[in-house]
């Protein structure tokens, strides 16, 4: 596990982003133990930050919101 960068923006909304992937996280987890992963990767010219879990999923037709 490693440190991750800091980046520029605006902080409130950063931090309003990584709560609602994190609760939604919680509200739609499986009956197995929750696991949430963070990471982030340089690019070129920036970081990608990615979140993933192993929670139900998003239903195909409600993917593109």
């Amino acid at each position: 596990m490693g440190d991750l960068p800091e980046v520029e923006g605006d902080a409130r909304q950063l931090r309003r982003v990584f709560l609602n992937l994190i609760g939604n996280a919680l509200k739609f987890r499986r009956d197995e133990p929750l696991r949430i992963e963070l990471s982030a990767l340089r690019d070129s010219q920036e970081w990608v930050v990615t979140v993933r879990d192993n929670g139900i999923g998003v239903d195909p037709e409600h993917s593109s919101r």
